[in-house]
């Protein structure tokens, strides 16, 4: 008689019901346009950058994650609402990173605050 509730990830009702995957960019050109209030996250590879932001829009799968760490490689823009932007940066592996992904994750994320003037 007697059933058991199986808890859900983010069951609990989202903030942000409307929130979609927007665009990747590789350079400031590929940016969306300005607008609104946005908030760039930055850090280290397999730090949970992505599961973040799943949190925040209560939505599993809405920022890919992978167990393997640098699998993110461009900048991967996030609408939560109108005005309202997330974007996911490509993390950096440290010292010992293969193939210059601590450089290119360094660089991604000047080239990310170098296009935030312009567009």
């Amino acid at each position: 008689m007697y059933t058991t509730a199986v808890q859900q990830p983010f069951a609990v009702r989202s903030r942000f019901p409307q929130a979609r995957f927007l665009l990747s960019a590789a350079a400031p050109e590929q940016f969306p346009p300005d607008r609104g209030a946005e908030v760039a996250f930055v850090g280290r590879s397999n730090a949970g950058k992505s599961s973040a932001i799943n949190a925040i829009a209560r939505r599993q799968g809405l920022a890919r994650t992978s167990k393997a760490p640098g699998r993110t490689r461009l900048l991967n823009f996030f609408e939560l609402a109108p005005l309202q932007r997330i974007v996911d940066l490509p993390g950096y592996a440290g010292a010992a990173s293969r193939s210059g992904s601590a450089a290119g994750s360094r660089h991604g994320a000047a080239v990310f605050s170098a296009g935030e003037g312009g567009s």
